[in-house]
């Protein structure tokens, strides 16, 4: 308890005097393994609002929720199969193009049908672990400059990402076959936070 304590008091110190600034994203499109709409059917993109990206076709509907230092998502399997993430194969991909892999401790998630399961993303560059006089542990950091001190110079770290795009690729198991699903999100805008001003 003492640790987590201590993790919170460095998390508090860390950002408490900072700007702070939000990220809009928005799902441009999803490039599916051979993309034959024989076997994964119609399929469609909905941008419900600033915050939930929807895809769908007729396997799974997942929702994506870009959060400061991760992609969660609610993956809901339609069939009447069991189908499977695998882990082992899943990446991010940064505006760079370079490919990272996702910190998951399973190796793979099942989802019965019929069903749904609600997990993140997130990239292992970015998680670092911290050593100091308050605590230690592994912290991670976000995916996008979303802090400074000065305004001017979180806008100008915010230009570099704004008109660029980030991929996640997920490899879901149905049946005997592994498809690729490769979501790309356009990072539309940035806006400093409502009230944001060092403490």
């Amino acid at each position: 308890m003492k640790k987590i304590a201590a993790l919170i008091t460095l998390s508090i110190l860390l950002s408490g005097c900072a700007y702070t600034g939000v990220y809009k994203l928005s799902l441009k499109h999803v490039i599916r393994q051979g993309n034959t709409t024989e076997w994964y059917g119609d399929s469609k993109i909905i941008n419900i609002d600033k915050s939930n990206l929807s895809y769908e076709d007729d396997w799974i509907n997942i929702i994506w929720t870009p959060l400061p230092d991760n992609f969660f998502f609610k993956l809901v399997n339609k069939s009447e199969q069991t189908i499977k993430i695998v882990w082992g194969e899943a990446l991010y991909i940064d505006i760079y193009e370079t490919c990272w892999r996702v910190s998951n401790s399973e190796t793979s998630t099942v989802i019965a049908r019929k069903s749904n399961i609600h997990g993140f993303i997130f990239p292992s560059n970015k998680l670092h672990y911290i050593n100091s006089k308050y605590g230690s542990g592994w912290v991670r950091a976000p995916l996008f400059p979303n802090q400074s001190f000065y305004p001017d110079e979180l806008k100008k770290m915010a230009k570099k990402y704004v008109g660029k795009t980030v991929k996640v690729l997920l490899l879901i198991q149905i049946q005997d076959h592994i498809n690729e699903y490769i979501f790309s999100f356009n990072i539309d805008s940035f806006e400093l936070g409502k009230g944001s001003r060092p403490y």
